[in-house]
């Protein structure tokens, strides 16, 4: 995703991005998180150099360091 959005992706813009890569419903509470902010903490964090930029509750953007 990342490779795809050099600049950085929105926030709002990531679950329908991972929807259409699965070709199915992506849901993060499959995950036990209860926002996209809180997955990529948890599982995307740990083991990719990213930055999140502009957090606000709802709204950040993700780019890669």
């Amino acid at each position: 995703m990342l490779k795809e959005f050099p600049m950085g992706i929105d926030s709002f813009k990531i679950v329908p991005w991972i929807t259409d890569k699965l070709g199915h419903p992506f849901d993060i509470k499959s995950f036990s998180c209860q926002s996209i902010y809180e997955f990529i903490h948890k599982f995307i964090m740990p083991t990719t150099e990213i930055c999140i930029i502009n957090n606000k509750p709802d709204y950040f953007l993700l780019r890669s360091k």
